[in-house]
């Protein structure tokens, strides 16, 4: 994945329609191995049905990041450090 660690950087992706739930680890900001269509559809910016265009900013990474449901997407804790992270733009 050429985007990840290249904080502060922004780059656009096309999610599919019709796509699938796949694993994230966080709540707005997102460790970098998540996925990028899945932290969408959960910041609510796009829907798993209708998919869409997204554009993230990679970020530094934190030291622990916390879960939560929202639009039918589950996220997971992660207790330990990731080295980077990414929001979707902009925020």
């Amino acid at each position: 994945m050429a985007y990840r660690c290249r904080r502060f950087e922004r780059f656009a992706f096309d999610c599919p329609a019709a796509g699938a739930a796949a694993r994230l680890w966080g709540i707005d900001l997102y460790t970098d191995d998540s996925s990028l269509c899945s932290a969408a559809v959960h910041a609510g910016e796009i829907t798993l049905a209708a998919g869409g265009r997204i554009t993230i900013e990679m970020r530094p990474g934190e030291s622990r990041y916390f879960a939560i449901t929202r639009n039918g997407i589950s996220s997971l804790s992660l207790t330990t450090p990731a080295p980077c992270s990414f929001v979707l733009y902009p925020w």
